[in-house]
């Protein structure tokens, strides 16, 4: 028993040590706006939707890039719908780097109800995460390891833009989701299809996403496929998304494209 002990931890360690790169910045007008939502496909029922906005600025010799997302609906199985509000910023030259982040979430009449941040420590290679409950009044941080690949939720859609398209290799990256949990993404090429949304029909490139659960698999732990489209232009846009919502055990949905971005230098 303690040889099969062993061995499993040195599986998930190996497994966790696995290769993986920072991500660069794509190339983005200095203003985008994109809108999407997402759809529970067992009920077919709309969930929610978002306007991601994505700036890019300066400050003498740094590049920086801005994230602001607003969204309302029900996320990560919320029994009633809230709204909410994202600020990220990242450093974007030549790869993209977490800085800080904070959403709040807010009821429907407005209230807020959560403050979510994300704080990334470049210096002590850590990051602080911290949440408050302004209605129990409760808190709760943790920490994380801060690696060179990290990328986080608001700005993943922008991150997965960089995949090497014209390569079609694996493409490995640590995600930082909102739960917050660490985990290790693998984008890999999976072929050509037009895939149409309420924006239109496009012709895309289909990647596919493995989540690296290392020796987790060995109890069973299974996720459903996972897949991103992107359209086969230059420059490179988001057209769709199927899989799961947030973390385990959320709703298997669509997240697409539901109006033209607003782009502008």
């Amino acid at each position: 028993m303690k040889i099969k002990i062993v061995f499993i931890i040195f599986m998930f360690i190996c497994l966790e040590g696995a290769w993986a790169e920072p991500v660069k910045m794509p190339h983005l007008p200095k203003f985008t706006r994109v809108k999407i939502e997402a759809i529970d496909q067992e009920t077919g029922n709309r969930l929610w939707n978002e306007t991601h906005t994505y700036r890019i600025g300066t400050d003498k010799t740094k590049t920086f890039l801005l994230v602001n997302i607003e969204g309302s609906g029900r996320f990560g199985g919320a029994e009633e719908e809230t709204k909410w509000k994202v600020d990220s910023y990242y450093y974007a030259d030549p790869y993209i780097k977490p800085y800080s982040s904070r959403k709040e979430i807010f009821s429907s009449s407005g209230s807020l109800l959560i403050v979510e941040t994300f704080n990334y420590d470049a210096v002590a290679k850590t990051i602080y995460f911290s949440r408050e409950d302004k209605i129990t009044k409760d808190t709760y941080f943790k920490t994380f390891e801060l690696k060179d690949d990290v990328i986080d939720r608001s700005v993943l859609p922008i991150a997965l833009l960089s995949y090497p398209f014209s390569e079609q290799r694996d493409f490995t990256f640590r995600y930082l989701s909102d739960d917050p949990r660490m985990y290790k993404f693998t984008m890999s090429y999976a072929g050509k299809e037009a895939v149409k949304v309420p924006t239109g029909t496009f012709d895309c490139n289909k990647l596919e996403l493995t989540v690296n659960l290392g020796a987790l698999k060995i109890f069973g732990i299974l996720l459903p496929d996972i897949y991103y489209w992107f359209s086969d232009t230059q420059p490179v846009k988001f057209v769709k998304y199927e899989g799961l919502e947030s973390g385990y055990g959320s709703p298997y949905v669509t997240i697409q494209l539901i109006d033209k971005p607003e782009e502008r230098d």
